[in-house]
């Protein structure tokens, strides 16, 4: 997959991204049943939606805006990728039942669903073609991390 420049973004400088928007791996109707169960949420720009380390209450979906992803190495943060509409966020805490392991900043203000975890991992074991679709987004979101770590890390203030 191409990497893609996103262009400068304030607060972050230049950053580019991994692109999937041409091969979603969440197929439209999946996206509309987790639409569905959301309950909407606005958050300002430079808005915490979740911290590094908080328990996972849930996974956010990316209605309007950007989000920033980061994960703290010492006393800095680095940004792991910036997601964009259509993306799911904390699905890797919530499906392991483990705190989350990024946070998530708004990079401008956003529109996001928010589905909590009981929701989500009741409809993932009601539901097998949502469930491999939830393996392959963690499989990509697992290749992205180590090619961005492999390639370009990138520190920004917290």
């Amino acid at each position: 997959e191409p990497v893609v420049p996103i262009g400068n973004i304030d607060g972050i400088g230049s950053v580019t991204t991994m692109s999937v928007s041409d091969h979603p791996l969440i197929s439209e109707d999946v996206r509309n049943v987790l639409d569905g169960m959301a309950s909407p949420i606005a958050q300002p720009k430079n808005a915490v939606i979740f911290t590094q380390g908080d328990p996972a209450v849930g996974v956010y979906v990316i209605r309007k805006g950007t989000v920033r992803l980061s994960v703290k190495a010492g006393d800095s943060e680095v940004l792991m990728r910036v997601a964009q509409p259509g993306s799911v966020l904390g699905l890797p805490g919530v499906l392991s039942s483990k705190p989350y392991s990024l946070t998530a900043k708004a990079v401008q203000p956003c529109e996001l669903g928010f589905v909590a975890a009981e929701k989500l991992i009741q409809l993932v074991r009601e539901n097998p073609t949502l469930g491999l679709q939830v393996l392959q987004l963690l499989s990509e979101e697992v290749r992205a991390a180590r090619g961005a770590m492999a390639n370009t890390r990138q520190t920004v203030k917290a």
